[in-house]
């Protein structure tokens, strides 16, 4: 059984453009929460000014592709992700890594700029205006079968954040079954899933993040057991066995993987994207939250 820090999310059904996604029904989380075995239906869950098409090559104007002197890009380096992007840059339409491969950021719907999550560091964030941005990056992290792995991200919703609010997302949606997995901020809370098909998945839910305000949000799977973190602590958990079959999907942030509609994208800010190929401890995420002060 799902052992619950809050309850959740309530039932609404969201269509977009052939890719549907049932949220969680409150009234599944008797008990502390749904089971996250296989039969358990625990969820279904103006163009940017800021970009520019040529890109610039003044490190001034680069906040994504070097840590540099930030306590927190130090400290998460530290603890090794696959892909970490700052999402610093003030134009162009690459994502660039301090860790794994470059992204690409959407023509549309992306603003890029924005005053970022951390205290005291002059990194720059990305905003998601109208629903049809993403930043998007092939051939990694799909973490198929039991494969453990964290995604981290910080993100800053506005009042329009009012469907799912797709964080990040690397779901087959191409497949009737949706295999994959996603991490959620809606207005119906906030959401961590994977899911190997319509009647076998796992998820973990919390409240809604506050509007304007920066917030830490983090899954976690250890090949056993998924746990989701909000600001620094723990706010659900449960055990699973669900394996996620081999696929090709695209991580997406900002959106779903798919063309899919805007309807179900996050609009606000994000910054600081981290992926590992491993489950965070508690501790190591009550650092990266403390180094962002």
């Amino acid at each position: 059984m799902l052992v619950r820090g809050a309850p959740i999310l309530v039932l609404s059904l969201f269509l977009a453009a052939g890719c549907s996604l049932l949220a969680l029904d409150g009234a599944e989380f008797s008990g502390g929460g749904p089971e996250l075995d296989g039969g358990q239906d625990a969820a279904v869950a103006s163009d940017a000014d800021g970009l520019d098409a040529e890109e610039d090559d003044d490190p001034a104007d680069d906040g994504g592709s070097e840590a540099g002197a930030s306590r927190y890009a130090t400290t998460i380096a530290g603890d090794e992700p696959i892909l970490y992007w700052r999402l610093g840059e003030r134009n162009g339409t690459t994502a660039k890594a301090v860790v794994g491969g470059d992204g690409a950021y959407a023509i549309a719907g992306v603003a890029l700029g924005a005053p970022g999550a951390l205290a005291g560091d002059t990194d720059t964030a990305a905003t998601f205006t109208d629903g049809s941005g993403r930043i998007t990056i092939e051939g990694t992290a799909a973490f198929d079968d039991l494969a453990p792995f964290s995604v981290e991200i910080w993100a800053n919703p506005t009042a329009s954040n009012t469907s799912l609010g797709f964080l990040v997302d690397h779901t087959d949606w191409s497949s009737v079954d949706r295999p994959g997995w996603n991490l959620r901020a809606g207005a119906d809370g906030v959401g961590f899933e994977r899911w190997a098909s319509q009647t076998s998945r796992g998820a973990l839910g919390s409240a809604a993040l506050s509007v304007g305000q920066w917030h830490h949000v983090v899954g976690t799977f250890d090949g056993s057991t998924m746990r989701l973190y909000v600001d620094g602590s723990r706010v659900d958990q449960g055990a699973t066995a669900v394996k996620i079959p081999t696929r090709t999907s695209t991580l997406a942030v900002g959106h779903q993987s798919c063309a899919c509609s805007a309807i179900n994208s996050f609009l606000g800010a994000v910054d600081e994207l981290a992926v590992y190929d491993k489950a965070l401890t508690e501790m190591q995420i009550s650092a990266h939250y403390a180094a962002a002060k």
